[in-house]
């Protein structure tokens, strides 16, 4: 049985890397049963999306950034 210390892990490491069929299938019944590791994995996806879309890999002021990220999840939960 996946503990979520796993689940948590490999969420982090299936958006940057290609996890095997094994794992892919242990993580989501993991999920399935554990709402804490659900809402963990869902707010990754949400912070690397948001981090996409104001540009994180851009040079520039970084309180401007902070603000547009803060700007942008305050948007998503309201």
């Amino acid at each position: 049985m996946m503990t979520c210390r796993d689940a948590t892990a490999l969420a982090s490491h299936q958006l940057g890397g290609t996890p095997s069929v094994r794992q892919r299938l242990a993580l989501r019944v993991h999920l399935l049963m554990c709402g804490a590791c659900r809402r963990a994995a869902r707010q990754l996806r949400a912070t690397v999306a948001l981090l996409h879309a104001i540009g994180h890999d851009e040079p520039g002021p970084s309180a401007a950034r902070e603000a547009a990220l803060l700007d942008a999840f305050r948007r998503r939960d309201g």
